[in-house]
């Protein structure tokens, strides 16, 4: 179907054209942009959007897709009374367990130093998991450590990276809504996400894609040990890279590192307020160079979660090592970059790593970064040193330990403030300007997530994945509400059914 949308603003400007034009769309692609009132109206449905901003839709680089439509109840407080906190517990459908995720550091008095004890009081029967908002702790009863196998007698009740990933493993799926996490997206102005889910994501959301209309341009992580196993069982996938195709899984993912909020992000120094403790390495030397050596010699990018300074440190030296092993067309990545030390930074730019950040997570780590970090902190979510030394930067919102909006995300890399932008700027040397962080968000997004060529550009011939906002100027944009979306177009079809009532 041939649209010619009339008199829309694009943002960002169309150079050489005037501030409102005509956009004419035919299915899915870019036609020409046109000064208003001279855009080809032959076969086309014309429609007049009063001078609304048009926009490229957004790229979510680094999320859990599945299991955000797995995802029911949000911020648990284990601050409340035994009596609240099980009606806080949903009624799930995952069999007998009780589930939920969402608490913070400090726990209240009455769970330490023991919250299995205080776990087993409210439901000693029934096994009991709680994430932290990091996922990368849990707080469990004595019943849950049995289902893993694990002696409830020698444990605390907080278990901890590995240990807590290998608890999850036995909790039943829940139920997923994944046409509802989709069209939430949209409601976002997202048009595309990187997921990196284990399980049975993968298989989920290649066939949803292959069922017809996916809704979103969906690119996937293969983990590390998921590829190990496909090899030993003479499986030997090999990776997918084609931009035009609506589901790829370039990369393989590894963890080297845990948090922050969990103190298991790797460091080279001790923590400031834990002497002795400097992380958690999660994958071995030997280990390591082994799922390198077998990733890069197939032609897959890496995907390497790296937190602290160390683990980032390990990251570099990991994608160096891959490309000397073997070219690919697929980008490395370096998720999260949290805290890059300066030395390794010519490193890091030689590596051509991509560095996958998620400026949101400023709103939270912002508010426990200075006592664990200390002085580090100035070299903590690096975007501004990250740009002016040329490395690649896209941004994503590891929904659903944030949230999903992508105009957080780039509001909280310009202003590293809280949630309502009120605060003083957190690091402010390392802000970035906002047709950056938009950049980050769009056009680089997509070339860093192996989109079509020139997606994000609104370019002729280019696909006319964009958004129509009602908001008075993008620049002035903190969060989704404040964005007013009007409508979205995603694979050629308007997702919010609002532009084609004009």
């Amino acid at each position: 179907m041939r649209w010619l949308l009339r008199d829309v603003q694009p943002f960002p400007p169309k150079q050489s054209l005037p501030m409102n034009c005509d956009l004419l769309i035919d299915g899915h692609r870019v036609v020409e942009w046109t000064p208003v009132g001279k855009g080809q109206e032959s076969g086309a449905t014309v429609v007049d959007v009063d001078g609304r901003w048009l926009l490229p839709a957004f790229v979510d680089s680094h999320q859990h897709l599945l299991f955000s439509a797995q995802r029911r109840a949000e911020n648990l407080s284990v601050t409340t009374s035994p009596a609240d906190l099980i009606k806080t517990l949903p009624a799930t459908e995952r069999g007998n367990w009780l589930v939920d995720s969402g608490w913070r550091d400090p726990l209240p008095d009455r769970l330490i130093p023991d919250p299995r004890r205080f776990l087993d009081s409210i439901a000693q029967d029934r096994p009991i998991f709680l994430w932290a908002i990091d996922h990368h702790r849990a707080l469990v009863n004595s019943a849950a450590l049995f289902e893993a196998n694990i002696d409830p007698q020698q444990h605390s009740g907080i278990a901890v990276e590995e240990e807590a990933e290998r608890i999850w493993r036995r909790v039943p799926d829940a139920e997923i809504d994944l046409s509802g996490r989709i069209e939430r997206l949209h409601r976002l102005g997202v048009a595309a996400v990187t997921t990196f889910d284990r399980g049975v994501s993968r298989k989920i959301l290649q066939e949803h894609c292959a069922a017809g209309d996916p809704g979103l341009w969906i690119r996937h992580g293969m983990a590390g040990e998921e590829l190990l196993e496909a090899i030993e069982t003479g499986e030997d996938p090999k990776p997918t890279s084609n931009r035009e195709s609506l589901f790829l899984v370039p990369w393989v993912k590894l963890f080297l590192d845990g948090t922050l909020g969990s103190r298991t992000a790797w460091m080279k120094s001790d923590y400031s307020d834990q002497p002795g403790e400097r992380g958690v390495r999660r994958i071995s030397k030997n280990d390591l160079e082994s799922h390198v050596e077998r990733a890069a010699s197939r032609g897959w990018g890496l995907a390497i979660h790296a937190i602290g300074d160390r683990a980032v440190q390990e990251a570099i030296a990991a994608i160096l090592r891959a490309r000397e092993l073997g070219a690919t067309a697929i980008p490395h990545r370096i998720e999260h970059a949290q805290l890059i030390d300066p030395d390794d930074l010519p490193a890091l730019v030689s590596s051509g790593a991509i560095a996958s950040v998620q400026a949101c997570h400023i709103i939270e780590d912002r508010k426990i970064a200075d006592d664990r970090w200390g002085d580090r902190c100035m070299g903590a979510f690096p975007l501004a040193t990250l740009e002016r030394a040329g490395v690649p930067m896209i941004l994503g919102s590891d929904a659903p330990i944030e949230s999903a909006d992508p105009w957080l995300d780039i509001a909280s890399a310009v202003n590293r403030s809280d949630r309502s932008c009120c605060a003083q700027p957190w690091v402010k040397s390392e802000r970035i300007v906002f047709p950056r962080a938009f950049h980050a968000r769009t056009r680089a997004a997509a070339d860093g997530n192996l989109l079509p060529r020139g997606w994000g550009t609104l370019d002729p011939g280019t696909h006319a994945d964009l958004q129509i906002l009602d908001a008075l100027d993008p620049v002035s944009i903190t969060c989704w509400q404040e964005a007013s979306i009007f409508d979205m177009m995603c694979l050629g079809e308007w997702r919010l059914g609002n532009l084609e009532r004009l």
